[in-house]
Parts: structure tokens; sequence; C-alpha cells
């Protein structure tokens, strides 16, 4: 993210997050030097000695001198450091990265932090927040959840520091985002866009919920399937073809409560496929000018993501 606070500290009821001091080396490294902390971020060394701890500060003051969010973690009541929490701006999103020193795992440290920083993020303009944990992480997916992200579901990514290839969670909170009540239905789903820039919509057929309404081609997303995968088998069945999804992961996601169950539907902007779309499950298709997506009757959840869409596709 711009850092909106200019380097000013970001307060919670318990903690202080602020800039890191150049004499905070020893103690960044007395928590950092640890396998079991490093070994679920992307690329902590290990071990981490005090110069490693001269080196992070050095750097994270540069690059919080160019705009990043970059803070420690420390307790108001006792000024013990806590760990490390950063908001970086990507193209279409803000990355949210966080570690905490052992000893204060389950203090619900790392959920207050996640808060802090996505409501310094959004009051800096980000429109979304995402993060991702390796899978077997399971503390971490629960402190993205209380602190109100929505699980995107899985993806495979790679990491140099950490073995290569590693399965890993998808989280991301929009501004605004109501959090999930109650039984979560994941959906995925695709903006196709063509060479003149068009995106592909969908009508939904007489006898379906919502019928009449248009909508990004997708669908629901199988239990212990990873949401890629499961765009690309929907998309084969609904539409015969065969897409290539963008190795970014999801450019937006929606988030929307309905009746009995809250809908979470990551948006995959996809300008690669093979074959020629075509309507195979009785819906009717139409190429939209990114201008005329707004006058289109959508549903809820659809609805948010078209200005971001319409973004996107700005020349």
């Amino acid at each position: 993210m711009i850092d909106g606070n200019a380097g000013r500290a970001v307060t919670t009821d318990r903690l202080l997050l602020r800039l890191p001091r150049p004499d905070e080396a020893a103690a960044l490294a007395e928590l950092a030097d640890d396998w079991e902390v490093a070994r679920h971020t992307a690329s902590l060394p290990h071990p981490f000695r005090e110069s490693d701890g001269v080196a992070w500060i050095a750097k994270s003051r540069a690059a919080v001198a160019e705009g990043v969010l970059l803070r420690v973690i420390e307790r108001r009541d006792g000024g013990e450091l806590v760990g490390v929490i950063s908001c970086t701006r990507r193209r279409h999103h803000d990355q949210l990265g966080y570690w905490i020193g052992r000893r204060w795992w389950g203090q619900g440290f790392a959920t207050a932090a996640a808060g802090a920083v996505c409501l310094s993020a959004f009051a800096a303009g980000a429109r979304r927040v995402r993060a991702g944990v390796f899978l077997e992480n399971a503390a971490s997916r629960r402190v993205l959840e209380k602190a109100g992200f929505a699980c995107l579901g899985e993806a495979v990514s790679h990491f140099e520091h950490r073995g290569g290839e590693r399965r890993i969670v998808r989280y991301a909170r929009n501004a605004g985002d109501p959090a999930p009540t109650g039984p979560v239905t994941l959906v995925a789903a695709a903006a196709l866009i063509d060479g003149q820039g068009r995106v592909l919509l969908q009508r939904r057929p007489p006898g379906r919920p919502m019928a009449g309404l248009w909508e990004f081609p997708g669908g629901k997303v199988a239990p212990g399937e990873q949401a890629p995968a499961g765009l690309k088998r929907e998309l084969a069945e609904e539409l015969g073809i065969d897409i290539a999804v963008p190795p970014e992961g999801e450019f937006a996601h929606a988030s929307h409560a309905y009746g009995d169950f809250h809908l979470v539907m990551p948006l995959y902007l996809v300008r690669d496929w093979r074959g020629v779309p075509e309507p195979r499950e009785g819906q009717q298709l139409a190429w939209v000018a990114p201008g005329d997506l707004d006058g289109r009757d959508m549903p809820a959840a659809d609805a948010p993501l078209i200005a971001a869409v319409i973004d996107a596709l700005r020349p």
C-alpha cells in the first residue's frame, strides 16, 4: 500500500505498530532465528543472525521511504517486540505479510495487527488486501479468517527459499466486505477478454435461480479442488474452451451474503484460451464492451466486480 500514515505508528488497544529502530537488530534476531517461525514465511532467512537484522532494518526503512507500510509489532504494555507486518502495493491489490515470534503465538496479536493494517490500507485508498499462507499453516489461516479475510481457495506457487513449488491458500479482504455469517460457497469465475477488449457475459437460462440475469462464466469449486482447476473444469463444461489461468491468480473477488449461505467468488482475468466459446447449458452469450458492462442486470455478487474490471481495461 501507499503508506497513508507517512511512517507514523498504527495502534490497537494492545499493540504499537511502528518503524523499526537501528538498534533493534539483536531483538529481531532473537525472535526470527527460529525455524518454526521461518518455515511459515516466503523468504525469512534461517538462521537469522544479528547481521541479518541490521540488513533487514536498513532495507525496511528504505522501503518505507518509498511508501510501503512496514512496521515492527510491539506490545504497548511491556515494550517487547512481537513480530513484523507489512502491506505492499501491487497492480490490482495490496499484499499483506507478517510473522510473529513463537513466544507470542496464540494471543491474538497477529489478528489485531492484520486488522489494523487493513484499515490503514483502506483509509489510504486500497480497494483490496490479499494474503497467502502455506496450506499446512492452520494457525495463520485462522488469523486471516478472524481478521475478516475471505478464503479464495488453494493454489500452487513457487518459493525459491522454501523448496520450490508449495501449495498455498489465498485470502483477500475488500474494503466494506461483510464477515461471513453462514456456510461459505466458493465459486470461481472468469472475465474472458477478447482481442477487442470486450468481456464475455452469459445470461442465466429460464428455470434456473436468478434466471435472466447476466453473469461472469464460472461455477462452484468442488471440495478439495483448487479454484483455478475448478474454473478450468467449469468453463470446459459451460463453454467448451480450455483456458490458461493467469499465474498471478485471481484479479478480484466478491464476498456476498445470500439468504442461507455466503458466496465467495474469486474473479480471474483470462485472455488466453483454446476453442470458441459456445453456450452448452442453454445460456445466452454476449461480448460486451467495457463501457457497456454496467448497463447489464447482474446478480448482487457479480455487480461490485464490474467497476474493477472496467478500471483494469482502461487504455
